[in-house]
């Protein structure tokens, strides 16, 4: 009896090349030609990527979002001080205390707020968790459909330009994540579990 076997390195160039096929390599790929989303997306700002991968990816802590505090609804009179007597927000700063002295023990050099557990982001406190609130809605139902996780964090951008009229952006890593809904409403951020990937796309462009 023969056997017709297909060669390792033959199979392994078929796949690649059906790979190819599959890459949406236009500038419609936001993959490509990242512009990011109002109603879909946080930009986070201030904090070093290698850290928030050292966080969520190597020691898989939770971290949580912190916003630009809101307008104040009314001003406190001369010399009257706010209210600490909620629980739930005593709480909360005791918890950012130790979070912030947990950082700088770890590494003074380092500014705190690179070094803790808190992403900051551009949107106003009261904005931010309704669109997180949002985010988290949209992800769950992307999944029961269709089996796969489709919420990431990207990190890092490259500028890249196919001629000297037009530039544009695109991420170069995506760590797989999900949106954890504590019992004060508040959204934390967590690895899945998945591999992270590179932007394969922008490789073969």
């Amino acid at each position: 009896m023969t056997q017709v076997a297909a060669e390792p390195e033959g199979v392994r160039a078929e796949v690649e090349a059906l790979r190819r096929k599959l890459l949406d390599l236009s500038l419609k790929n936001r993959m490509l030609n990242y512009r990011p989303s109002k109603r879909l997306g946080i930009t986070i700002v201030g904090e070093d990527s290698f850290q928030v991968h050292r966080i969520l990816v190597e020691e898989s802590k939770r971290m949580s979002f912190k916003g630009k505090a809101d307008p104040p609804v009314k001003k406190l009179k001369t010399g009257e001080l706010p209210s600490f007597d909620d629980e739930v927000a005593i709480e909360e700063l005791k918890a950012a205390a130790e979070d912030e002295l947990n950082a700088f023990l770890e590494n003074s050099a380092m500014p705190i707020d690179q070094m803790d557990t808190k992403l900051d982001t551009d949107e106003f406190e009261s904005i931010l968790q309704a669109k997180l609130r949002h985010i988290q809605r949209e992800a769950h139902l992307a999944y029961e459909e269709l089996g796969i996780n489709t919420l990431f964090l990207a990190m890092g951008t490259l500028e890249w330009c196919e001629n000297e009229q037009r530039s544009f952006r695109a991420p170069l890593i995506y760590i797989p994540v999900s949106l954890e809904r504590l019992a004060n409403g508040c959204m934390r951020l967590a690895h899945d579990g998945s591999d992270v990937g590179e932007n394969l796309p922008l490789r073969a462009k």
